[in-house]
């Protein structure tokens, strides 16, 4: 899986967790975990993706914050996290080029 680029979760209604070790799929470019309503935790692992380009999490309703760590996204470029119901605000080491 060290070279897998695309990461599809969409619509995985069962999906409660995510493993740890997701954060050491480096080579990700895209990953989409939209449509997983019961998908609990954010890990900050996520964090460590610094390939990933594109990240869709929209319409996921069960995040209120996100991690500072977002910011070591360094690649990131489109951040999906359109119909977000419960978000307040947005971390401020945060920097893409779409939102």
């Amino acid at each position: 899986l060290t070279l897998l680029r695309i990461l599809n979760l969409k619509n995985c209604i069962r999906l409660k967790a995510l493993p740890n070790s997701i954060g050491n799929l480096f080579s990700i470019q895209w990953f989409c975990i939209k449509g997983c309503d019961r998908l609990i935790l954010f890990l900050k692992e996520l964090c460590n993706l610094t390939s990933l380009i594109i990240f869709d999490i929209n319409k996921y309703k069960n995040l209120t914050l996100l991690p500072k760590e977002l910011g070591n996204l360094i690649a990131l470029t489109i951040f999906d996290i359109s119909r977000w119901k419960n978000l307040t605000s947005l971390p401020k080491e945060l920097k893409i080029l779409h939102l």
